[in-house]
């Protein structure tokens, strides 16, 4: 509501008084969508992007070396003559010398700044906003006489009633309006003592849950606010609480998930790795199979599919399958190697489980610390602001977090993702690549890479043995696509090999490889 007629009129009133005869001495842009006027009494700064559209008086403000656009070159060295502000309207007009205006247009979306000479509109501040080039100045409709005597104190049946007399009521006053009207006050009271308190001269900063706000009015009683008297400090108060709570909540919001998204990851991953675990630890042990062909061979006929045993461990009938092309014995050793790879599986996963819980350890430390950082909801404003001690804690923890990240991407010469239990590495550029492909993958591991492209090596951890599923694959070709020149591309193909099919000829430049077998995959690119 800073840029509400009642707040603009109050404004207007008192930049009549201060800048009566004052000079221009510069206006330029050195931030999107602002405009700074710099006249020898004080300097407005003047925002026309929504939701913080703005008109600010300030002491002084730093004018940057570069970047900056000087505007409306006419009007320098002129004399401000008045400034007033249009009947109804979120208008407000600053007259110059020599038939020069400066239009304050502030209309949410469509807040621009228009220089006129004579009554005509010759130039803009925000350029896409073309029809302002024929705007004419006139008041707005004020018809007391349509509020209806009666109105259901609904927020919505009452902006609807306030429209009806003027389209400057908005929302935050047809709240109040309903909240008085709820207290015991008719539709009319309650319409006259909100705007007495609009024209009043005192204004409320109120801390919302997503931004900064100013009211005309008390506002309601479990909203954090500070009272201030006059529209120049208050305006002044709004600025310095505007962007640093919305800096803040973004910050925030950016550690929040930077976090609890790896957290997340890690928990799932240590549940998928537990499940495989005991997956595996309660399967029949195929030793224990072996064993029991060993010891019953004489009764297994040739080219059976199945045998019943009798199982000497835990009693009763055991039904084994059996592969009709071996003989007996080469079923027990077949059931003797499949032991063997099922140890190695649960050796890696074990290590695995280690590996990603010690991680998970660390990722909660982290979290336990974010939770002792003011949340955006918890911080106070007062007369200056808010204190540089409540916002501190984030700005630290912030820049340990990009610390850490910056010195574990160093540590690690790839982007690690995981898949139901298989952990997926993305080359980060040419000589990562190589480090990834020749010193951390081992030579039964996967190795994939976009096909004919520039792009990184991604591979996929061998998990003894186990072949990696076609979901999987697909994942682990869908992130090789992306990241390669390809990524815009519907479709790409994307080579994969073990990676002991893949070597590095002398002399060879980073990142490139020779691929003796390779198969082909055509997939969609997918970031993650």
């Amino acid at each position: 509501m800073h840029f509400h007629y009642f707040a603009l009129r109050r404004l207007a009133s008192y930049l009549s008084d201060e800048l009566q005869g004052e000079v221009v001495v510069s206006c330029f842009s050195q931030n999107k969508n602002e405009l700074i006027l710099e006249t020898s009494a004080l300097t407005l700064r003047i925002g026309c992007a929504t939701p913080h559209t703005y008109v600010v008086p300030v002491a002084d403000f730093s004018k940057a070396r570069r970047n900056v656009a000087d505007l409306f070159p006419e009007i320098l060295g002129l004399h401000i003559t008045g400034a007033y502000s249009i009947d109804w309207e979120r208008v407000m007009v600053l007259n110059l010398e020599n038939g020069y205006d400066l239009i304050l247009k502030m209309h949410g979306i469509r807040a621009n700044v228009l220089l006129r000479k004579d009554e005509e509109v010759v130039a803009l501040f925000t350029q896409k906003v073309e029809e302002d080039l024929s705007y004419v100045l006139k008041p707005g409709l004020y018809e007391p006489h349509l509020l209806p005597e009666t109105c259901s104190a609904n927020e919505q049946e009452v902006l609807k009633a306030l429209r009806q007399v003027s389209a400057v009521y908005e929302k935050n006053i047809a709240r109040r309006v309903c909240t008085r009207m709820q207290e015991g006050l008719s539709l009319r009271a309650a319409f006259d003592e909100v705007n007495a308190a609009c024209d009043s001269g005192e204004y409320y900063l109120v801390k919302e849950p997503t931004q900064m706000r100013m009211l005309l009015f008390p506002p309601p009683a479990d909203l954090p606010s500070v009272q201030v008297s006059g529209i120049a400090p208050a305006l002044l108060l709004l600025i310095r609480t505007l962007y640093p709570f919305d800096s803040y909540r973004r910050m925030y919001k950016s550690c929040e998930d930077e976090v609890k998204k790896p957290l997340d990851k890690l928990r799932k991953l240590v549940d998928s790795q537990l499940h495989s675990i005991l997956h595996i630890e309660e399967e029949r042990s195929p030793e224990e199979i072996g064993h029991l062909l060993m010891a019953q061979l004489h009764l297994i006929e040739n080219e059976a599919r199945t045998i019943d045993l009798e199982d000497y461990y835990i009693g009763g009938t055991l039904t084994v399958k059996l592969d009709p092309r071996l003989s007996p014995q080469q079923n027990a050793t077949r059931y003797y190697e499949k032991h063997k790879d099922r140890k190695l599986r649960l050796q890696y996963l074990q290590e695995q489980l280690a590996d990603t819980e010690q991680k998970l350890q660390e990722a909660q430390v982290l979290a336990d610390a974010f939770a002792e950082v003011p949340t955006p909801e918890s911080l106070v404003h007062g007369p200056q602001g808010f204190a540089q001690a409540s916002l501190t804690p984030l700005r630290d923890f912030a820049k340990s977090l990009s610390k850490a990240s910056a010195e574990s991407d160093k540590e690690r010469p790839y982007r690690l993702y995981f898949l139901d239990g298989f952990e997926i590495m993305v080359g980060r550029n040419a000589r990562s690549n190589d480090e990834l492909s020749f010193h951390v993958a081992a030579k039964n591991d996967l190795w994939l890479h976009a096909k004919d492209v520039t792009g990184s090596h991604v591979v996929i951890r061998s998990k003894g043995g186990q072949g990696v599923p076609d979901h999987v694959l697909e994942y682990a070709a869908g992130l090789a696509a992306y990241f390669s020149k390809r990524r815009s591309e519907a479709y790409v193909p994307v080579s994969y090999t073990s990676r002991k099919y893949i070597r590095k000829r002398k002399g060879d430049p980073p990142g490139m490889v020779v691929v003796d077998r390779e198969e082909v995959i055509l997939v969609a690119p997918v970031k993650e």
